[in-house]
């Protein structure tokens, strides 16, 4: 399987938490959390996403709870999957 672009990884993450952060607060809180992982290459490793979505869940948990974040998170790999796919 393909490794996605990093910013299609970066996109969907963003669009998903949008709703409940605010565009700003989501765009700010993946970058940084892929600062602070190191992953500054153009693909992300299927290890990466899911390292990088443990960390965006963690912090979702707080504003959404537990279930809905899992539940926003699982809709982000439906969509990462499309876009392997593609």
């Amino acid at each position: 399987m393909a490794e996605p672009n990093r910013g299609t990884v970066l996109e969907a993450i963003t669009v998903a938490i949008a709703p409940y952060l605010g565009q700003g607060m989501a765009r700010s809180a993946v970058l940084a959390h892929v600062e602070k992982l190191g992953f500054d290459g153009d693909h992300l490793t299927s290890d990466q996403i899911e390292t990088l979505m443990a960390k965006i869940g963690a912090g979702l948990n707080i504003f959404v709870g537990r279930e809905k974040s899992a539940a926003i998170l699982a809709e982000v790999r439906q969509v990462l999957a499309g876009a392997v796919r593609a």
